[in-house]
């Protein structure tokens, strides 16, 4: 099976995107309990000192550009990776 790095690439910046939108819409509408969530998910990291004056569509629209950029890279790299691998 040979995957497509494009299409792989797509699937993951698609599936990002829904995820990001579904964490800051929890985050708008209870910000104190998801970063409690977050803390307790992530080794009690402190995420409070990082979340400065809560979220804006500035920092939302900048936060999805940048995940789903990652994330379409990530799918790319690992499509392009399996193809190397599998051959």
């Amino acid at each position: 099976m040979h995957l497509k790095p494009h299409g792989l690439g797509l699937a993951f910046a698609v599936l990002t995107a829904i995820g990001y939108g579904l964490c800051s819409l929890l985050y708008a509408l209870w910000p104190e309990q998801s970063l409690k969530f977050m803390n307790f998910t992530s080794h009690n990291f402190d995420f409070s000192l990082i979340a400065g004056d809560g979220l804006t569509w500035a920092s939302f629209f900048a936060g999805l550009v940048v995940w789903v950029i990652m994330a379409y890279i990530m799918g790319a790299l690992f499509a392009w990776l399996y193809n190397k691998f599998a051959e």
